[in-house]
């Protein structure tokens, strides 16, 4: 008997400390919120066992412990209510501040993702090709964790830049992005090649710094920015070219000290929106409103003044393919609409606007994928589309 109180005690206290160490760099799952209500619970227990809270307070305490985690259930598997985008996909609270501690020690060695599962494209099982990297039995990630094959030497080689949709999150490897518009761009000239530099996450500043890290590799001619109003709520969250620190490690922007429990409580996270109207940065309405303008002007003093320069300087055609959400299609005044008017008239850089014309494809074909909302095959098709089309590097 004594064995399994032994065992138990370190099954508890393992599992206290991974939630610990979860929360600590920013994220929870529902796990998580149970060893919570588990731990309040059983202390609650003890300390009126051994009479430490008088008359019937502890047996109060526990009916109202009790009921708010049926509480918490009821909010996250029945309404729904308050679930994260990333909850939806994963399962996993992702905080958009502090989750900055555990990429430091993945992102800044290696840069691209394990796991391209979406909520509505699933493929087969992992399997590791090059012994560094995991990847999916269709696909192959080369040496710079990205994915696809790195192109031979000699090819007039692009760089395709980006967040999920630049990698291709929806679609097989055959079916994305970058490969799409190489076949089109080899219908023009077959020693065109195209290298996937898209990772899952990533936003302006981020896919600028990989970029350049591995410019000399090929030394492209032509690359291609994908760029969404995601990117807009990242700097937001994670700030500018300010959060690289001289010892390489990342700073974002300072969140609220109360994330942790909105992390864990979803009776929290009622509470926290209906009562203070929170939005899902939990920022009020005059501090996004600030914090959405000065990410605004971090982006456009990026491209303006470090990418449009370097770029001019070496040679390189920088082309930003604005690709709009699937809510973003039709909506006259949006945050899309401000993203590409802060982003026109930049000289040395070639703004490719494509809500037009995927509005218009979407009319007849469905062009996303309806809960995930990243692009399905075709979607990526239309994209490489237009971009051969609108946006063709000089050849």
């Amino acid at each position: 008997m004594k064995y399994w109180k032994y065992v138990a005690r370190f099954v508890f206290a393992f599992w206290g400390l991974v939630s610990l160490l979860n929360l600590f760099g920013g994220s929870s799952t529902f796990a998580t919120t149970v060893f919570v209500y588990f731990f309040i619970l059983f202390s609650i227990w003890y300390l009126n066992k051994t009479n430490k809270l008088p008359g019937k307070l502890g047996l109060s305490l526990l009916v109202f412990f009790m009921m708010l985690f049926f509480s918490e259930i009821f909010l996250r598997y029945v309404l729904k209510k308050h679930v994260t985008y990333s909850e939806l996909g994963s399962g996993r609270y992702v905080s958009h501040y502090t989750y900055y501690r555990s990429i430091n020690f993945r992102f800044l060695i290696w840069e691209g993702r394990k796991d391209l599962k979406t909520l509505e494209f699933k493929p087969g099982e992992k399997r590791d090709n090059f012994g560094d990297n995991i990847c999916y039995p269709d696909e192959i990630c080369n040496r710079l964790g990205t994915r696809g094959e790195l192109p031979p030497k000699g090819k007039r080689v692009v760089y395709v830049m980006g967040d999920s949709f630049a990698e291709g999150a929806g679609a097989p490897i055959d079916s994305t992005y970058p490969v799409m518009l190489q076949n089109n761009l080899r219908k023009i000239d077959q020693n065109y090649a195209v290298l996937n530099l898209g990772v899952t996450g990533f936003d302006i500043f981020q896919e600028w710094n990989m970029f350049v890290k591995h410019y000399n590799l090929y030394k492209p001619k032509e690359a291609f920015f994908l760029v969404n109003t995601t990117n807009i709520g990242e700097v937001m969250t994670r700030g500018g070219k300010e959060r690289f620190l001289p010892d390489g490690s990342l700073k974002y922007e300072e969140g609220p000290w109360w994330e942790p429990f909105y992390a864990v409580s979803f009776v929290f996270r009622l509470f926290i929106h209906s009562v203070y109207n929170l939005d899902w940065f939990l920022l009020k309405p005059e501090e996004y409103s600030i914090r959405h303008n000065r990410a605004l002007e971090k982006i456009k003093d990026l491209v303006a003044n470090e990418m449009s320069p370097w770029a001019n300087k070496n040679g390189v055609s920088i082309n930003l393919v604005l690709q709009p959400m699937v809510h973003e299609l039709y909506e006259k005044e949006s945050m899309y609409t401000e993203l590409s008017q802060t982003l026109e008239n930049i000289y040395g850089v070639k703004i490719c606007d494509s809500r037009s014309y995927l509005a218009e494809m979407a009319r007849y074909e469905k062009l996303y994928w309806e809960i995930d909302k990243h692009f399905r095959p075709l979607g990526y098709t239309q994209l490489a589309k237009f971009t051969t089309g609108n946006c063709l590097p000089s050849h």
